[in-house]
């Protein structure tokens, strides 16, 4: 597919109405000084914000209400958070519940099912948000209810790369290949890695999602073909993660980023809640365990 070009100053443009809708009381952003904690040679990094306090939550059964409309968030969005329109299929718009400045989310402009894989229109509306804004970017997808999803609209979030001091994302240390598809020794749950090249196109970056999900299905047949799975991606490389659970006994919902150590907690007691459990074990039976 052709490949989408748009503002060079998206990021500007998205910074500037962010702050305009955190002044106004509109968009909730409480920043965050993380605390790194490392269980068993994994690294997490816990955010406490009480701007997540305010997002509506979702359950195992089903995802989280829409105070705005019925249908979901993104249905009719306000205009306010609305940053562009990418392509005639995809929106982008600010999220309301922010620990980083800004928080993006891009969802299919007609409803599509957030237990949907992504396709390769999805990939280039994503890729295009990802090459127009300046700072590093991290892409996430939770694909489906047990993979911490909290809306059924299909929706991408897109935020700055977090850099924290004592702190590595496991693929950014890992060094993978575009070829060998890599599982990082130490990690808990199975997963899939693959570099990306440095002049990467949307259709490289969808043949490398591709074969992360058939590796996914034929080393966790029990997943089932449209499995739940998180997807995470940077310019350098993609990452997925195939589900089994949302939570344990309904307690901690974990999402991609959670998976990756990325913790973003509402509360000093949710926070608490993890320090006082094994960490690592929950995320190998969220996950499918190595």
């Amino acid at each position: 597919m052709a490949e989408i070009t748009l503002l060079d100053n998206l990021e500007e443009l998205a910074v500037s109405r962010f702050d305009q809708l955190v002044e106004s009381g509109e968009l909730f952003y409480t920043p965050s000084i993380p605390e790194v904690v490392e269980e068993n040679g994994f690294q997490f990094a816990f955010y406490v914000s009480k701007a997540i306090a305010r997002k509506p939550s979702s359950s195992a059964a089903g995802y989280a209400p829409a105070p705005r409309n019925p249908l979901g968030p993104f249905v009719d969005p306000d205009p306010h958070f609305v940053i562009t329109q990418v392509d005639p299929h995809h929106t982008l718009e600010l999220n309301m519940f922010c620990v980083y400045r800004p928080k993006l989310l891009l969802h299919t402009t007609a409803w599509e099912a957030q237990s949907n894989a992504l396709n390769e229109k999805d990939i280039v509306a994503t890729w295009a948000v990802l090459k127009a804004m300046k700072a590093q970017q991290m892409v996430l997808y939770n694909c489906g209810v047990k993979a911490g999803a909290s809306q059924g609209h299909k929706h991408i979030q897109l935020f700055p790369k977090p850099e924290i001091e004592g702190f590595k994302l496991f693929p950014d240390a890992a060094n993978p290949s575009q070829d060998e598809l890599l599982q990082v020794p130490g990690v808990p749950y199975k997963h899939w890695i693959l570099a990306l090249s440095t002049n990467a196109t949307a259709d490289d970056v969808f043949k490398q999602y591709s074969r992360l999900l058939e590796k996914a299905k034929c080393d966790v047949p029990e997943a089932g073909q449209n499995f739940a799975h998180n997807v995470l991606a940077t310019r350098d490389w993609i990452l997925v993660i195939p589900r089994r659970h949302r939570d344990r006994d309904g307690q901690l919902p974990t999402n991609g980023a959670g998976m990756l150590g990325l913790m973003w907690c509402s509360s000093q007691d949710e926070k608490d809640g993890w320090m006082n459990r094994a960490m690592t074990q929950h995320l190998a039976h969220v996950g499918f365990p190595c």
